[in-house]
Parts: structure tokens; sequence; C-alpha cells
């Protein structure tokens, strides 16, 4: 679901906010499904690089 309100999405991923990161990868999920299709593998790409 995309909402036309949303300006900023803050997305912590070295951990600097949070010790707890497995909700991460939700979030992640929750962000692809946003991305136009052809798009989704070339995040999902950038997201687990190390």
């Amino acid at each position: 679901m995309v909402h036309n309100k949303t300006r900023v999405i803050v997305f912590d991923l070295d951990g600097t906010l949070y010790e707890d990161t497995h909700h991460f990868d939700y979030y992640a999920l929750r962000l692809q499904e946003m991305l136009p299709e052809e798009n989704r593998v070339l995040f999902w790409n950038d997201y687990e690089k190390p």
C-alpha cells in the first residue's frame, strides 16, 4: 500500500539506532512492495549487499 503523505523513511541498516535488527527484513519487504515490479530485484540486491 502506498501512502501519498509519506515524505521520509528512515531505514537504519547499520544498526546505529537499534540494537535488535531482525525487523529490517520486514520493512525492506514492505518498501519493496511500493516499487514498480521492474525495480524490486535491484532494490533487494542493494538491500542484501554487505
